[in-house]
Protein backbone atom coordinates (compact mmCIF):
# COMPACT_ATOMS: atom_id res chain seq x y z
CA UNK A 1 0.00 0.00 0.00
CA UNK A 2 2.93 2.30 1.01
CA UNK A 3 6.49 2.49 -0.45
CA UNK A 4 8.68 5.29 0.68
CA UNK A 5 12.13 5.36 -1.23
CA UNK A 6 15.20 7.20 0.67
CA UNK A 7 12.85 10.32 1.35
CA UNK A 8 14.50 13.12 2.39
CA UNK A 9 12.87 16.49 3.24
CA UNK A 10 14.67 20.15 4.38
CA UNK A 11 13.46 23.23 5.63
CA UNK A 12 15.30 25.61 4.09
CA UNK A 13 18.79 23.72 4.73
CA UNK A 14 18.17 21.89 7.37
CA UNK A 15 17.08 18.21 7.39
CA UNK A 16 13.40 17.32 8.83
CA UNK A 17 13.76 13.76 7.92
CA UNK A 18 16.36 12.17 6.15
CA UNK A 19 16.76 8.67 3.52
CA UNK A 20 14.18 6.64 5.14
CA UNK A 21 12.88 3.41 3.68
CA UNK A 22 9.71 1.43 4.78
CA UNK A 23 6.92 -0.23 3.22
CA UNK A 24 3.61 -0.64 4.75
CA UNK A 25 0.41 -3.50 3.82
CA UNK A 26 -2.79 -2.47 3.94
CA UNK A 27 -4.66 -3.37 7.37
CA UNK A 28 -1.16 -2.56 9.24
CA UNK A 29 -1.51 -0.62 12.39
CA UNK A 30 2.29 1.21 12.95
CA UNK A 31 3.09 3.48 15.61
CA UNK A 32 5.28 6.03 14.91
CA UNK A 33 7.87 7.29 17.76
CA UNK A 34 10.08 9.54 18.36
CA UNK A 35 11.36 12.96 19.99
CA UNK A 36 9.74 16.36 19.41
CA UNK A 37 11.37 17.83 16.54
CA UNK A 38 12.39 13.84 14.83
CA UNK A 39 10.39 14.53 12.01
CA UNK A 40 6.93 12.31 12.92
CA UNK A 41 4.60 15.29 12.07
CA UNK A 42 6.77 16.04 8.92
CA UNK A 43 6.40 12.50 7.67
CA UNK A 44 2.82 12.49 8.19
CA UNK A 45 2.32 15.46 5.63
CA UNK A 46 4.38 13.90 3.01
CA UNK A 47 2.04 10.44 3.62
CA UNK A 48 -0.71 12.83 3.40
CA UNK A 49 -0.09 14.44 0.07
CA UNK A 50 -0.10 17.64 1.57
CA UNK A 51 3.95 18.16 1.10
CA UNK A 52 6.72 16.66 -1.06
CA UNK A 53 9.68 15.42 -0.49
CA UNK A 54 13.12 17.03 -1.58
CA UNK A 55 14.25 13.78 -2.71
CA UNK A 56 13.40 10.28 -2.68
CA UNK A 57 9.86 8.57 -4.20
CA UNK A 58 6.45 7.68 -2.18
CA UNK A 59 4.50 5.51 -3.92
CA UNK A 60 0.88 5.29 -2.67
CA UNK A 61 -1.15 1.83 -4.17
CA UNK A 62 1.85 1.39 -6.49
CA UNK A 63 1.43 5.51 -7.81
CA UNK A 64 3.75 8.13 -7.33
CA UNK A 65 2.36 10.87 -5.15
CA UNK A 66 4.07 14.25 -6.13
CA UNK A 67 2.14 17.35 -7.14
CA UNK A 68 1.10 15.75 -10.60
CA UNK A 69 -0.68 13.03 -8.64
CA UNK A 70 -2.54 14.43 -6.14
CA UNK A 71 -3.57 17.37 -8.14
CA UNK A 72 -5.26 15.05 -11.22
CA UNK A 73 -6.68 12.82 -8.87
CA UNK A 74 -7.17 14.88 -5.67
CA UNK A 75 -10.96 13.85 -4.49
CA UNK A 76 -9.88 10.02 -4.50
CA UNK A 77 -6.99 10.71 -2.54
CA UNK A 78 -8.55 12.67 -0.18
CA UNK A 79 -11.03 9.90 0.26
CA UNK A 80 -8.57 7.57 0.93
CA UNK A 81 -5.92 9.18 2.51
CA UNK A 82 -6.78 11.37 6.10
CA UNK A 83 -4.87 12.89 8.57
CA UNK A 84 -5.48 13.92 11.84
CA UNK A 85 -3.48 16.72 13.32
CA UNK A 86 -2.14 17.53 16.91
CA UNK A 87 -3.77 20.99 17.82
CA UNK A 88 -7.77 20.19 16.00
CA UNK A 89 -8.48 23.49 15.87
CA UNK A 90 -6.45 23.48 12.35
CA UNK A 91 -8.79 21.03 11.21
CA UNK A 92 -12.41 23.05 12.54
CA UNK A 93 -14.06 26.27 10.62
CA UNK A 94 -17.67 25.69 10.12
CA UNK A 95 -20.11 27.44 12.23
CA UNK A 96 -21.37 23.87 13.66
CA UNK A 97 -20.55 20.57 14.37
CA UNK A 98 -23.14 19.31 11.98
CA UNK A 99 -21.35 21.14 9.11
CA UNK A 100 -17.96 20.18 9.64
CA UNK A 101 -18.86 16.44 9.77
CA UNK A 102 -20.68 17.04 6.57
CA UNK A 103 -18.08 19.16 4.59
CA UNK A 104 -16.05 16.36 3.30
CA UNK A 105 -19.04 14.16 2.70
CA UNK A 106 -20.48 16.92 0.53
CA UNK A 107 -16.79 17.44 -1.43
CA UNK A 108 -16.45 14.44 -2.26
CA UNK A 109 -20.39 13.90 -3.22
CA UNK A 110 -20.23 10.51 -0.91
CA UNK A 111 -23.76 9.25 0.36
CA UNK A 112 -23.15 9.20 4.13
CA UNK A 113 -25.61 9.79 6.73
CA UNK A 114 -24.03 12.88 9.11
CA UNK A 115 -26.40 11.95 12.24
CA UNK A 116 -25.43 8.49 11.65
CA UNK A 117 -21.47 8.87 11.81
CA UNK A 118 -21.84 11.55 14.60
CA UNK A 119 -23.67 8.78 16.82
CA UNK A 120 -20.75 6.26 16.53
CA UNK A 121 -18.42 9.07 17.20
CA UNK A 122 -20.93 9.71 20.51
CA UNK A 123 -21.38 13.54 19.00
CA UNK A 124 -24.89 13.30 18.11
CA UNK A 125 -25.45 15.88 21.10
CA UNK A 126 -22.98 18.37 19.30
CA UNK A 127 -24.53 18.88 15.98
CA UNK A 128 -26.20 22.19 16.89
CA UNK A 129 -22.98 23.41 18.73
CA UNK A 130 -20.18 25.72 17.55
CA UNK A 131 -16.77 23.35 17.25
CA UNK A 132 -14.36 26.07 18.36
CA UNK A 133 -16.19 26.44 21.35
CA UNK A 134 -15.97 22.83 22.36
CA UNK A 135 -13.47 21.35 25.16
CA UNK A 136 -10.07 20.34 23.49
CA UNK A 137 -10.97 16.47 24.01
CA UNK A 138 -14.65 17.09 22.40
CA UNK A 139 -13.21 19.47 18.86
CA UNK A 140 -10.54 15.96 18.82
CA UNK A 141 -13.38 14.28 18.49
CA UNK A 142 -15.22 16.21 16.17
CA UNK A 143 -12.14 16.24 14.00
CA UNK A 144 -11.80 12.29 14.31
CA UNK A 145 -15.05 12.14 12.99
CA UNK A 146 -14.97 14.93 10.24
CA UNK A 147 -11.86 12.76 8.65
CA UNK A 148 -13.48 8.96 9.25
CA UNK A 149 -16.78 10.42 7.90
CA UNK A 150 -15.11 10.15 3.91
CA UNK A 151 -14.29 6.30 5.13
CA UNK A 152 -10.39 6.45 4.44
CA UNK A 153 -8.43 3.76 3.61
CA UNK A 154 -5.35 5.10 5.35
CA UNK A 155 -5.89 7.21 8.53
CA UNK A 156 -2.50 9.19 10.00
CA UNK A 157 -3.10 10.33 13.34
CA UNK A 158 -0.48 12.58 14.68
CA UNK A 159 -0.03 12.60 18.52
CA UNK A 160 -4.45 11.70 18.31
CA UNK A 161 -4.65 11.60 22.79
CA UNK A 162 -3.10 14.98 23.18
CA UNK A 163 -5.98 16.80 24.22
CA UNK A 164 -7.98 13.64 25.27
CA UNK A 165 -8.93 12.83 28.75
CA UNK A 166 -8.54 9.33 30.37
CA UNK A 167 -11.87 8.35 29.76
CA UNK A 168 -12.30 9.64 25.72
CA UNK A 169 -8.50 8.15 25.56
CA UNK A 170 -10.19 4.77 26.67
CA UNK A 171 -12.88 5.17 23.86
CA UNK A 172 -10.63 6.15 21.42
CA UNK A 173 -8.28 2.89 21.63
CA UNK A 174 -11.58 0.71 21.44
CA UNK A 175 -12.35 2.17 18.59
CA UNK A 176 -9.07 1.78 16.59
CA UNK A 177 -8.94 -1.63 17.99
CA UNK A 178 -12.14 -2.80 15.97
CA UNK A 179 -11.07 -0.96 12.32
CA UNK A 180 -9.86 -2.42 9.72
CA UNK A 181 -8.43 0.51 8.14
CA UNK A 182 -4.63 0.96 7.74
CA UNK A 183 -3.17 3.46 10.39
CA UNK A 184 -0.40 5.16 11.47
CA UNK A 185 -0.27 6.87 14.68
CA UNK A 186 2.42 8.96 16.35
CA UNK A 187 3.17 9.56 19.67
CA UNK A 188 5.62 9.80 22.22
CA UNK A 189 3.23 8.63 24.87
CA UNK A 190 4.97 5.10 25.79
CA UNK A 191 2.02 3.75 27.83
CA UNK A 192 0.03 3.58 25.05
CA UNK A 193 2.34 2.44 22.41
CA UNK A 194 1.43 -1.14 22.57
CA UNK A 195 -2.13 -0.02 22.81
CA UNK A 196 -2.40 1.55 19.19
CA UNK A 197 -0.24 -0.94 16.93
CA UNK A 198 1.83 -3.95 16.71
CA UNK A 199 4.70 -2.30 14.39
CA UNK A 200 6.91 0.45 15.96
CA UNK A 201 8.96 2.60 13.55
CA UNK A 202 11.38 4.74 15.31
CA UNK A 203 12.73 8.31 14.26
CA UNK A 204 15.61 9.54 16.58
CA UNK A 205 16.67 13.34 16.21
CA UNK A 206 19.35 12.61 13.09
CA UNK A 207 15.76 12.24 11.22
CA UNK A 208 16.38 8.90 9.91
CA UNK A 209 15.06 5.37 11.23
CA UNK A 210 16.49 3.42 13.63
CA UNK A 211 14.23 0.77 14.36
CA UNK A 212 10.99 -0.69 12.48
CA UNK A 213 10.15 -4.26 14.03
CA UNK A 214 7.97 -5.45 16.28
CA UNK A 215 6.58 -3.12 19.28
CA UNK A 216 6.94 -5.55 22.25
CA UNK A 217 10.68 -5.78 20.86
CA UNK A 218 11.52 -2.32 20.81
CA UNK A 219 10.59 -2.14 24.69
CA UNK A 220 13.45 -4.71 25.24
CA UNK A 221 15.85 -3.02 23.48
CA UNK A 222 17.26 -0.16 25.43
CA UNK A 223 20.08 0.96 22.85
CA UNK A 224 17.11 1.64 20.43
CA UNK A 225 15.06 3.84 23.24
CA UNK A 226 18.25 5.87 23.85
CA UNK A 227 19.40 6.24 21.27
CA UNK A 228 16.27 7.52 20.27
CA UNK A 229 15.74 9.67 23.68
CA UNK A 230 12.52 7.79 24.49
CA UNK A 231 14.19 6.68 27.67
CA UNK A 232 15.97 8.88 30.42
CA UNK A 233 17.60 8.41 33.71
CA UNK A 234 17.24 9.96 36.98
CA UNK A 235 17.16 9.98 40.61
CA UNK A 236 14.48 8.72 43.16
CA UNK A 237 13.76 9.04 46.61
CA UNK A 238 12.10 5.85 48.06
CA UNK A 239 11.83 6.46 51.63
CA UNK A 240 15.15 8.11 52.34
CA UNK A 241 17.32 6.23 50.03
CA UNK A 242 17.98 8.24 47.07
CA UNK A 243 18.66 5.76 43.40
CA UNK A 244 18.68 5.99 39.83
CA UNK A 245 17.79 3.99 37.29
CA UNK A 246 16.27 4.04 33.44
CA UNK A 247 12.49 5.56 32.65
CA UNK A 248 10.44 5.36 29.24
CA UNK A 249 9.33 9.10 28.30
CA UNK A 250 5.45 9.06 29.13
CA UNK A 251 4.13 12.49 28.22
CA UNK A 252 1.49 12.80 25.50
Amino acid sequence: MINLENISYKYESEYALENLEFKAKEGEKIVLLGNNGSGKSTLLKILAGLIFPSSGKYFYKENLVDKSFVKKRVKEFRKDVAILFQDPDTLLFNATVYEEVAFGIKQLGLDVDVKEIAKRFEIEHLLDKNPLKLSGGEKQKVAFCAIFATNPTLLLLDEPTANLDPKTTGWFIDFLYNLDVTTIISTHNLSLAYELGNRAIVIDESHSIIYDGDIKALFQNEQILLKANLMHKHKHKHSDVFHSHFHIHDWS
